[in-house]
């Protein structure tokens, strides 16, 4: 049922239907085998060094050498996409995450975890790849349904991986984590290779805008990756620090981390189908994004005036409603003004910009909680919330303009440009 409602809709031709269900399971069976291990990595980590110090360094290293590579190969491996083809950059990924999985079974050292995840990072991605094929199946018009629905199959992943670790790490060796993880990448990488097809690759067609024409990337395209930098990096800001937050502002337990940091993904999940199957105006698009940048403003407030568990709960499942349009429509917005051959590439950097966003968003938090309350912080991340709101308002003016252009026959253009 969840994934008729994530398919269902416009999308009625039953191949189409298929292939997209099939894409949104592949996804999930991916997010699933790498949350497995995403919370434990420190007790892994344990097993090889017993100085606090080297822990704290090589769990660092951990988290932040697959997002650093996967920020920049993102766009280098969407070029290849719109060049090589869609469905190969998702076996790609799917087959690399595969045998870097497998190949942590094998690990004796930090040194080796390591080189394995960067490994991972490079050669991986596959959220952008199945993004990129995801809009090319669906065609025009579609965009952010289909986003929504991909981003409610990551939102379940993550939800239920670190609960199946757990269970896992309490009975097993860690290496049955990594062999279950790699078993279902090769699954995923099966269900892509039987169930999807490629689809059928276009150049720019006649009567796309000039601008597609003349430049790589349209300055309204290069203002939504801002836009998404900006909200991820506000995103992940408590980041460092969420468990402080519940423990000590909260004062709650181990347990109530693990809900609190459960309920925002939670959120996403239950709202994205609500919000992709809503089909907003272009315009009304950009409105959109606004509206939830301010509600996400608000809720940071109000998090930062909370004081028992279940408060704040019930507020990081609202702001999971936020989080369920931002990204989504922003990607929509700038994959539906740019021309179709170069999908690929925006989802490619539109992921740069989101990881980028992710890195600098945890280093900024831990860098400023050095100076201010955990309070404070959440006060801070509503500025950068609401600052991004009227930076996202420029967005409709320049569209503007961008459509205005748009509609003006060639001979006009040609005139202006004399």
């Amino acid at each position: 049922r969840w994934l008729n409602l994530m398919v269902r809709g416009d999308m009625k031709k039953p191949l189409l239907k298929s292939q997209l269900k099939a894409l949104v399971v592949a996804e999930f069976m991916v997010i699933l085998a790498t949350s497995l291990s995403l919370p434990f990595w420190p007790v892994i980590l344990k097993q090889y060094t017993h100085n606090p110090h080297s822990l704290h360094f090589w769990s660092m290293l951990v988290y932040a050498l697959p997002l650093g590579a996967t920020m920049l190969t993102a766009p280098f491996w969407g070029s290849f996409a719109d060049r090589l083809g869609y469905k190969k950059m998702v076996l790609r990924a799917s087959l690399g995450l595969c045998v870097t999985q497998a190949l942590l079974c094998f690990a004796t050292s930090p040194i080796w975890i390591c080189a394995c995840v960067l490994l991972q990072g490079v050669f991986c991605g596959f959220i952008a790849s199945a993004q990129a094929l995801g809009v090319r199946l669906s065609g025009s018009g579609k965009s952010t349904k289909v986003l929504g629905s991909l981003q409610s199959a990551v939102a379940l992943g993550t939800l239920i991986g670190p609960l199946v670790g757990a269970m896992v790490l309490n009975r097993l060796p860690f290496q049955v984590i990594f062999a279950l993880s790699a078993l279902m990448c090769l699954l995923a990488s099966l269900l892509i290779v039987f169930k999807t097809t490629e689809p059928v690759r276009e150049g720019l067609k006649k009567g796309e805008a000039s601008y597609q024409r003349s430049e790589q990337f349209s300055l309204y395209t290069k203002l939504c990756f801002v836009s998404v930098f900006v909200s991820q990096l506000a995103r992940y800001m408590i980041m460092p620090v969420f468990a402080l937050f519940v423990l000590h502002q909260l004062h709650g337990s181990l347990q109530s981390v693990g809900v609190l940091f459960a309920a925002s993904g939670l959120g996403v999940f239950v709202f994205s189908p609500l919000v992709s199957r809503h089909k907003p105006t272009f315009f009304k698009r950009e409105t959109c994004v606004v509206g939830a940048l301010v509600m996400a403003a608000v809720l940071q407030l109000l998090l930062a005036l909370s004081g028992k568990v279940w408060e704040a709960s019930i507020l990081r499942f609202l702001w999971g409603f936020s989080l369920a349009v931002i990204l989504p429509f922003l990607y929509a917005l700038a994959v539906d003004v740019s021309a179709s051959s170069r999908h690929g590439r925006v989802i490619g950097f539109a992921n740069a910009a989101c990881k980028l966003g992710n890195l600098i968003g945890i280093l900024a938090g831990g860098l400023l909680i050095q100076f201010v309350s955990l309070k404070m912080l959440f006060v801070l991340i509503a500025f950068v919330y609401l600052a991004n709101a009227l930076f996202t308002l420029l967005l409709q003016p320049v569209s503007k303009l961008m459509h205005l252009n748009q509609q003006r026959s060639p001979h006009e253009q040609s005139l202006e440009s004399r």
